[in-house]
């Protein structure tokens, strides 16, 4: 049972603090958009600032429960490799959106990318860094 409880109360905190880092990110995504930079340079910068935010917030309050590895250099390279495949399928999800296929605003097309790579960020921290 307590096992049970610990892993809602986990994605519970990783949903509030993907919530609030994938907020910021994507206020600065959307800004940087309004201003003409290129959806690459946007997503890179915005993905940027979601990552710092999320590592602090994800290591030191979502997966607390989890193993914590013993080089915090280590550690960083994990999730930073998992936030680069998590850029570039935003990326990937933008074009297809925006450029090759659909031909939706950047916006809108940011907005989703941002909501289907959730999924792969959780994933991905949670099973080869946090187990």
């Amino acid at each position: 049972m307590l096992k049970i409880n610990q892993m809602y109360k986990e994605k519970i905190r990783f949903l509030i603090s993907g919530g609030f880092s994938t907020s910021l990110s994507y206020l600065l995504y959307a800004t940087l958009i309004y201003f003409d930079f290129r959806y690459y340079l946007s997503m890179t910068m915005a993905y940027m600032l979601g990552y710092i935010s999320n590592f602090v917030i994800g290591r030191y309050w979502v997966f607390e429960g989890g193993r914590k590895l013993n080089s915090i250099s280590k550690e960083i390279f994990l999730t930073l490799a998992v936030t680069i495949i998590g850029l570039v399928l935003n990326l990937l999800i933008i074009k297809i959106l925006s450029e090759t296929v659909f031909h939706i605003n950047y916006y809108l097309s940011g907005f989703i990318a941002i909501f289907i790579v959730t999924f792969w960020n959780y994933w991905g921290r949670k099973k080869w860094i946090y187990n």
